[in-house]
């Protein structure tokens, strides 16, 4: 095999290929572009910008003028064509590997992701396809999410940390235990997410700290009165009771996801390699920032650019996890 494309390395037995590892690595950094522009486009409401799918107003999606991009069709638009190019980069990633790596199950995973793409792909036309139905929609964003973590375990996989360190075997302990939790937990928040976001259940409840005005929500008929009266003052129509349920719902995921971060984190900090302990304490940094940005979606009536962040803050906290837990694995047990 060309020196120039792998190396071995006798403390693994495992030929690292710099090259694969990082566009293994730019995979995933467009995946996380793709997350942003896709919430954008739902913070814009530009989903039906244009009505239709593969095509364009009945052109060919790759050749449509750029002069046409404006309002919403911009982000409906280049939203498709960024889709189209992870597409690319997903097909490349997995013939790369399935040419140049040998470890079957690393094959597998590229292989599994390409088929990931192909789902979320068919599932982003069935959005415009069936005009927006919550259902579709909602599983459109979970695949991302999904897709989004498959692509940090391939590079992790493809990675010099993970191929060439030695001194430490993986092992499965309370620490991957702790962080696969959290995972769990990030998970269900961001699905409660979705489900809030897809259902117009953003804005439910308008205030902040307090909740349709109390501090300890009641789900009756007069906490949605005092919900519903919040909203007409920022000039939104009223909603249901079931809207305020799937908001306050996001908020108790938050505390719980809280909760799993800080022990993950004080967990963590005992762990013997230092790249352990730094992904616990961005994991928490991360967390900070998407409170921050949660709250200021909320009190900016939900701002297309800070909801967006809000989103992708997400995406990039359950990265960051994915990544805290499979160190944690990685260097589990010392040599």
């Amino acid at each position: 095999m060309s020196s120039a494309c792998c190396s071995t390395h006798s403390e693994s037995k495992v030929e690292f290929c710099p090259r694969l590892s990082m566009f293994s690595k730019f995979h995933v950094a467009s995946v996380a572009c793709l997350i942003f522009l896709g919430a954008l486009v739902k913070s814009h409401e530009a989903g039906l910008t244009v009505p239709d799918w593969p095509t364009s107003f009945g052109q060919n999606m790759f050749l449509y003028p750029p002069s046409e991009w404006i309002g919403g069709i911009f982000y409906e638009h280049t939203h498709r064509l960024l889709a189209s190019f992870v597409g690319l980069l997903t097909v490349i990633l997995a013939v790369w590997c399935g040419a140049k790596e040998t470890r079957r199950w690393v094959r597998n995973l590229s292989y599994l992701a390409l088929g990931l793409v192909i789902v979320q792909g068919i599932f982003g036309g069935m959005t415009v396809l069936f005009q927006l139905p919550p259902a579709v929609s909602i599983t459109h964003g979970v695949i991302a999410q999904t897709f989004f973590m498959l692509s940090i375990v391939i590079a992790y996989a493809l990675s010099k940390e993970f191929n060439t360190e030695s001194g430490f075997r993986p092992k499965s302990s309370t620490f991957t235990t702790r962080g696969l939790v959290l995972i769990g937990l990030l998970y269900m928040q961001l699905i409660l997410g979705a489900l809030m976001r897809h259902t117009g259940s953003g804005m439910a409840v308008p205030d902040f700290p307090t909740m349709g005005g109390f501090w300890i929500p009641k789900l009756n008929d007069a906490m949605l009165a005092g919900a519903n009266a919040l909203r007409l003052e920022v000039g939104l129509h009223p909603i249901g009771l079931e809207n305020v349920i799937a908001h306050l719902a996001h908020r108790l995921g938050a505390v719980i996801v809280t909760v799993g971060a800080i022990i993950l984190f004080l967990s963590y900090k005992s762990h013997s390699h230092p790249l352990v302990r730094n992904n616990g304490g961005k994991v928490i940094y991360i967390l900070l920032l998407q409170w921050v940005a949660g709250i200021s979606a909320i009190l900016s009536v939900r701002e297309p650019y800070v909801t967006s962040f809000h989103v992708v803050l997400g995406a990039i906290l359950l990265g960051t996890t994915v990544m805290a837990t499979l160190r944690a694995w990685r260097f589990g047990e010392r040599v």
